[in-house]
């Protein structure tokens, strides 16, 4: 009887390592809710940041485009650097029902700016005494229209006023009668604007 006590002792030691550990249970349902929702938040942040950097540049692209190159500058010194084609000049004290739909070129002083947003600029020109408003509007695209793009439309906000500008355009007629300038029933929708080469404003 005494050999068989050492080993039920032996086997009473043994049995308890043998036995699986409690409380290993794995995460709560309310845990695993919670890493599906900040995972989830996770993918949405990351897919709009996406679509925030593609559009950033695609209007980067669009921007280093600029389909009115060669409608604006300054004008060199001398004219007879410039060897770009003008039609003949036009006196706006001429301008009437006739012109409408036509396209005139005529130098005359820029007498005021008036920005309209990012896509208007409003200008009046003067010939002595005689004045008409110019329409210069953001069109990139539109085949129909002047094309004027945004550097155009940066270029031409920054001429200064009563600087002597070389203009060409197409005359319209207007719905009211324009209060501000001599010339009450038509405007010129602007195409080109060619500033002297002393009354440019600088960017900065």
């Amino acid at each position: 009887m005494s050999e068989e006590q050492p080993q039920k002792q032996v086997e009473n030691v043994a049995g308890p390592s043998q036995e699986a550990p409690e409380g290993a249970a794995g995460p709560s349902k309310s845990a695993l809710k919670k890493q599906a929702k900040e995972e989830e938040k996770a993918k949405k942040a990351a897919e709009r940041k996406r679509k925030e950097d593609e559009a950033k540049a695609a209007r980067a692209a669009a921007d280093s485009v600029d389909v009115s190159s060669g409608s604006y500058g300054i004008l060199p010194l001398h004219q007879s650097q410039d060897d770009t084609p003008m039609l003949p000049l036009k006196r706006l004290a001429t301008v009437g029902s006739g012109d409408v739909g036509k396209t005139v070129s005529f130098r005359a002083r820029l007498a005021s700016l008036r920005q309209q947003g990012s896509k208007l600029l409003f200008c009046e020109f003067r010939q002595s005494i005689v004045s008409i408003q110019g329409l210069l509007e953001l069109n990139e695209n539109d085949s129909g229209k002047p094309l004027v793009s945004k550097q155009m439309m940066r270029f031409c906000s920054s001429s200064i006023p009563e600087s002597l500008v070389l203009i060409e355009g197409v005359i319209q007629a207007v719905d009211r009668p324009i209060q501000a300038t001599t010339i009450k029933n038509f405007e010129v929708h602007i195409s080109k604007v060619r500033p002297s080469h002393n009354t440019f404003r600088s960017l900065l």
